[in-house]
């Protein structure tokens, strides 16, 4: 059976596109990410001077995306609006994936765009020749983040991501009673749900970001949010003892970070981040010499939306001035 999945992945070619310029192992080093392969189920990944991908062995469960911690590796899945999805292991009429490990968090909501309930129908994971139990762990992920998404656009999904034997086709929207198509009338009429959730634009590609990101931050940029909204994103601080050394600027896949020093001698130096370049990879954080960056959770849209931020500012100090690495 392994055999003629490997044979079926070739023909439909299942192997995930990769970025060598945001993977963390060609900007650093190979020691300094490898995620990708410790996560495949079939050994298919290899590291050298960059990510190389077996086709062969890689059965397309998408595992390595999901680990991916600068989005180097994407999947390009066509999808549309369905109230029924099931993965490739499991019988029945409804619309079929290969693997669910396949699909980020704005997936999800473009497949929950015409409905509130998503229901995810996945085989026996850790006996899978596809994939293995990490894509359970993979896909609740996603789905925790798709959830904060509608929630900050004003919407609430429900997704069941469950085993099941077969699974039947999409119920028809007719067999809907008129108090649920009233319900859906007044919950569209309340939100703009057809822009704000409906990440089909990859947005601004001026930013770096990778695919998935890119629709994450045009599903905020279109929901109108106020400034003091906290949004589901990450971004590095830097607290007190930073030696404004290029470290955290070499390293950003990005980069998202831009030190000045300006010209006057009463002002120091100041370390810059661009908030929607940011992808919160953790590569700054695990490069810094000294340890001083952190990444925090509680971001508000007002800042992410900010086109550069102040992250750090060194005072002005005569006895130091020309011992600061440029």
């Amino acid at each position: 059976m392994e055999d003629i999945i490997k044979l079926l992945s070739q023909t439909i070619n299942v192997t995930p596109n990769y970025k060598p310029d945001l993977c963390l192992a060609v900007k650093q080093s190979r020691t300094a990410c490898s995620a990708c392969s410790e996560v495949c189920p079939h050994e298919a990944i290899t590291l050298t001077s960059q990510v190389e991908i077996d086709e062969v062995d890689c059965t397309g469960c998408g595992l390595c995306v999901r680990s991916c911690p600068s989005y180097a590796l994407e999947t390009n899945e066509t999808l549309k609006s369905v109230t029924h999805l099931r993965c490739s292991q499991v019988d029945g009429e409804a619309a079929q994936i290969h693997c669910f490990g396949r699909l980020g968090a704005t997936d999800l909501l473009k497949l929950s765009d015409d409905s509130s309930h998503l229901h995810l129908g996945r085989s026996n994971c850790s006996e899978c020749p596809i994939g293995s139990d990490a894509v359970i762990g993979a896909v609740e992920d996603e789905i925790s983040v798709a959830k904060k998404l509608a929630n900050v656009c004003g919407q609430e999904i429900t997704i069941e991501f469950c085993s099941v034997e077969s699974m039947p086709q999409d119920v028809d929207d007719s067999n809907l009673s008129r108090r649920d198509l009233f319900r859906q009338s007044i919950k569209g009429l309340q939100q703009a749900t057809a822009i704000a959730l409906s990440p089909l634009d990859p947005g601004d590609e001026t930013n770096g970001l990778p695919n998935e990101l890119r629709q994450r931050y045009f599903v905020l940029d279109n929901a109108n949010l106020a400034p003091t909204t906290q949004v589901p994103w990450v971004l590095p601080r830097i607290s007190d003892g930073c030696i404004m050394c290029p470290v955290c600027t070499q390293v950003c896949p990005t980069n998202a970070f831009h030190r000045t020093f300006n010209p006057k001698p009463d002002e120091g130096a100041v370390l810059e981040l661009d908030p929607g370049s940011c992808m919160g990879c953790d590569a700054c954080v695990q490069a810094c010499p000294i340890n001083v960056i952190t990444l925090d959770d509680k971001v508000t849209w007002g800042e992410l939306s900010n086109k550069t931020i102040e992250a750090f500012h060194k005072p002005p100090d005569p006895d130091t001035a020309d011992t600061i690495p440029r």
